[in-house]
């Protein structure tokens, strides 16, 4: 029995894998941050969007996986969290290199890792 029902979890994990990158892929793209600053000293984070507005949100948790780093946000004006990716080829070698082991030594809870 043990081995039957293996295989139907995999399936299940890993259409919820799936769901959740189409999820994260199709989210509204112009309210996107074009630019983002973590301050982990103060423990928030400041993001610019594509029409300019500044806004500061705390980190609630993150994912971190070897192509893509994923930033749970609480907004400042208590708005619903948002789940920011952050993909690999988004930045430099060096800038990635370094939000890894941000990421890595965050006091944040890892949600995967």
């Amino acid at each position: 029995m043990f081995s039957a029902s293996l295989p139907l979890f995999t399936v299940m994990v890993s259409c919820l894998f799936v769901g959740a990158v189409v999820y994260l892929l199709r989210t509204n793209q112009s309210e996107a941050p074009t630019v983002l600053i973590w301050n982990v000293h103060a423990g928030n984070c400041r993001w610019i969007d594509s029409k300019g507005q500044v806004d500061i949100a705390s980190p609630v948790a993150l994912v971190r996986l070897p192509w893509v780093v994923i930033l749970n946000l609480s907004p400042s004006n208590n708005a619903s969290n948002r789940w920011l990716p952050i993909w690999r080829d988004q930045l430099s070698r060096d800038d990635w290199r370094r939000l890894q082991v941000l990421a890595r030594w965050s006091k944040l809870p890892n949600t995967i890792v």
